[in-house]
């Protein structure tokens, strides 16, 4: 099994993200790749495709894209270091993304999030 050299979100977390990305403003999409991925480790997710993560294949992102500086991979082996996971860390970053963002959209849905300040300061925590 070789690693991603790119990394798709699931339709569903693809949608989540356009809807993120009106309601923060942000420029690109990319950026709420990265927001699912952190708000996925933050919520403790698992780093598979299982159930949570949705319907192949939504929005693609080429790995040099999202990961330029390679600090997505990095945190993947510091937070997840079984080998297999940590052997193919952008098969967990495309996990992580999308389920991370569907999570993100469930607390929206549910007012625990209302702004991107929220996100980053929510009293909700695990």
């Amino acid at each position: 099994m070789e690693d991603l050299r790119n990394a798709a979100l699931s339709i569903e977390a693809s949608k989540v993200a356009e809807e993120l990305k009106i309601k923060f403003g942000l420029a690109h999409l990319v950026e709420l790749a990265r927001l699912g991925f952190a708000y996925a480790i933050r919520y403790e997710l698992t780093p598979e495709k299982d159930a949570d993560w949705g319907s192949t294949p939504g929005t693609n992102f080429n790995i040099a894209t999202l990961d330029p500086k390679q600090e997505m991979r990095e945190a993947v082996r510091l937070f997840f270091p079984d080998s297999i996971v940590a052997q193919y860390p952008y098969r967990a970053i495309e996990a992580l993304m999308s389920k991370g963002l569907r999570l993100l959209g469930e607390h929206m849905a549910e007012g625990m999030v209302g702004t991107l300040g929220d996100v980053v300061a929510s009293p909700n925590l695990p």
